[in-house]
């Protein structure tokens, strides 16, 4: 017997144990080009489509590359979004395709369990958005308080047809879960700036106080008395000097 649902710490553990919870229907994979644990923004749409079941030539993945329209206008507005396939991942409050897009209420009661037990295991989430009505309903049986939350239509073309205009503004909609995405993105710029600065100021602290002790071996012996020590005293100032100039010029 395989793990239980609450004993999965991987999505393919997930989709194992989904699998074995619901063998009459067809319970697609993750596409493995986006995110998975590492995921930091989700899109949960909401029942499978019957273009994920390779029974019927579709791709087996939960993926904005499938051949249907779903997808497709997905792909589109992924990117008029901005956001980067690498960071976001894809699912369904339903897991499983059944044969038909009605959703029972036995459906919806495991959506609850099953998505909870999703966002425990994707550990660096920040952002989640809920693609749909169906996912919209699911939304509030969650505790979403440490996540960036935004609801969209969904982008099928049963929408685009009734609603053109709400259904254009999707990608303004995913926008909105973007700039955590950007501050982390700034926050780790700031930091890659940060350490250059430390060494700058450490170089420029050691070449003042080499210049100082030059300084000082003057005041404490005098002058030198050969060719050698005025060569090595001169050099011992002078390479500082030169070092600080340098710093200065391309700070």
């Amino acid at each position: 017997m395989g793990k239980q649902l609450h004993e999965t710490n991987t999505l393919d553990e997930f989709i194992m144990c989904l699998r074995q919870k619901h063998s009459n229907c067809y319970v697609p994979d993750f596409d493995a080009n986006n995110a998975k644990e590492n995921a930091r923004v989700l899109f949960l749409f909401e029942k499978p489509g019957r273009m994920t079941d390779p029974k019927n030539k579709g791709s087996g993945f939960i993926s904005q590359d499938n051949n249907d329209p779903t997808a497709r206008a997905t792909k589109d507005f992924l990117s008029k979004a901005g956001i980067d396939r690498k960071d976001a991942i894809f699912w369904n409050c339903i897991s499983g395709w059944n044969g038909t897009r009605k959703i029972t209420p036995k459906e919806r009661k495991d959506a609850k369990v099953e998505i909870n037990e999703l966002l425990r295991i994707l550990v660096n989430l920040e952002s989640i958005v809920f693609v749909g009505n169906e996912a919209k309903r699911v939304a509030k049986s969650l505790n979403l308080e440490k996540y960036n939350v935004a609801f969209s239509l969904h982008p099928s073309p049963i929408n685009r047809a009734s609603r053109p205009e709400d259904w254009e503004n999707i990608p303004a909609v995913w926008r909105t879960i973007k700039p955590n995405s950007e501050d982390k993105l700034s926050d780790e710029k700031t930091e890659e700036n940060r350490k250059p600065k430390v060494l700058k100021n450490i170089a420029i602290g050691l070449n003042v106080l080499l210049m100082l002790l030059c300084v000082g071996f003057f005041a404490g012996h005098g002058l030198p008395k050969s060719l050698m020590l005025w060569s090595s005293a001169i050099l011992w100032f002078v390479v500082p000097i030169v070092n600080l100039l340098y710093i200065r010029k391309n700070s």
